[in-house]
C-alpha cells in the first residue's frame, strides 16, 4: 500500500462490466469498493497501430488481479484473471505443464500437448486432429466437497448448432468448401489443373478442361446405366469401322415378313473390336 494515498499496488477485484471498445472492464474490489473508471486488460505481447494479440475480455463475476500504476486509481491495469472456487474450467488430464488449451463459452476449445498433437473442436462438434486426439476435462466439486477432474462434455455448453460449412479459401482463387450437408466442392484457380494421384493412378482435370484417367491397373465403371454424350452421334459409343459394318452388313437364310432371320454372312473388321474396352 501506497502510504500517500492509502492504495494497494495490487489488488483483487472482480468484474462488474466489459467496455469491449476500450478492452477494458469496470471492475469492484475485494473490499466492496467499484472503481469509478474502467482498468484496462494487459495484453501479451506487442500492441500497436498493426500488431496485437487480443484475448477474450473476462465476463461479469471473473475474479482477477489489478495493478494500479502511479497508485492511480485511474490507471488500473487488469492482469490475469485467477480461479475463484474449486469449479473452474481448468484442464489437465495428464496434469502435464506443457499443455497450451483453450475454451470459449460457445463450446469451441483447442489443445496442444507436449508431444506436438492438437485437436481443434468447433460447435457443432467438427473437429480437425492432428497426432492423437486430445479429451477436455474441468474442475468440480463433488458431493463431498473435494475438488475433482471430471470430463469436459457438449453438455457444459448452449445447444450445439446444426452443421457448419467450412471453406478455405486461397488468393489465387482456388477454395476447398464441406457445405452444412456434407457435400465437397473443389474449385481450382483459373487456368490450373486438378490433380489427383494415388499409387501411381491419376486422375486430372487440366486447364482447358479436358479429364484424363492414367492408371497402372485397370479402370472399373459399374452402374445401372451408363451415359456417353458428346451431342447425341452414335460415334460416342460405336467405333467407326464397327458402324461401318453394322450399316453395310448383309444376312442370309430366311426371310419373314420382310425381315431376314438368318446369320451375317460378313464378319466385323478386326479393328472393330477391343478387349480392353468392355462389358461384363
Amino acid at each position: 500500500m501506497d502510504a500517500s494515498t492509502g492504495i494497494h499496488h495490487l489488488t483483487q477485484a472482480v468484474v462488474l462490466s466489459q467496455v469491449p471498445d476500450q478492452q477494458a472492464l469496470y471492475v469492484m474490489q475485494r473490499n466492496g469498493e467499484a472503481l469509478a473508471y474502467p482498468v484496462q486488460v494487459l495484453f501479451p505481447g506487442p500492441c500497436d497501430g498493426l500488431r496485437i494479440k487480443q484475448p477474450a475480455l473476462p465476463g461479469r463475476g471473473t475474479l482477477g488481479v489489478i495493478a494500479f500504476l502511479n497508485c492511480d486509481t485511474r490507471s488500473g491495469i487488469w492482469l490475469g484473471a485467477i480461479a475463484p472456487s474449486l469449479t473452474d474450467a481448468i484442464s489437465s488430464p495428464a496434469d502435464s505443464p506443457f499443455l497450451d488449451y483453450e475454451s470459449h463459452w460457445s463450446g469451441y476449445w483447442r489443445a496442444l500437448d507436449e508431444t506436438g498433437s492438437t485437436t481443434t473442436t468447433w460447435p457443432d462438434g467438427t473437429q480437425a486432429i492432428v497426432g492423437s486426439g486430445f479429451s477436455p476435462t474441468k474442475h468440480v466439486q463433488d458431493a463431498s466437497g473435494k475438488r475433482v477432474s471430471v470430463p469436459r462434455t457438449a453438455a457444459d455448453y448452449p445447444t450445439p448448432p446444426s452443421p457448419l460449412a467450412m471453406t478455405i479459401n486461397h488468393k489465387s482463387g482456388a477454395s476447398v468448401e464441406i457445405t452444412a450437408a456434407g457435400a465437397v466442392n473443389l474449385t481450382t484457380a483459373a487456368g490450373q489443373a486438378a490433380t489427383i494421384t494415388a499409387n501411381s493412378g491419376i486422375v486430372q482435370i487440366d486447364s482447358s478442361g479436358n479429364v484424363s484417367i492414367t492408371s497402372p491397373g485397370t479402370i472399373h465403371a459399374k452402374a445401372p446405366a451408363i451415359s456417353l454424350d458428346d451431342g447425341g452421334t452414335t460415334q460416342a459409343v460405336l467405333l467407326a469401322a464397327f458402324q461401318t459394318w453394322v450399316q453395310g452388313h448383309v444376312h442370309g437364310g430366311v426371310t419373314s415378313g420382310g425381315a431376314n432371320t438368318g446369320t451375317p454372312t460378313t464378319s466385323p473388321p478386326g479393328n472393330s473390336q477391343t478387349g480392353i474396352v468392355r462389358a461384363q
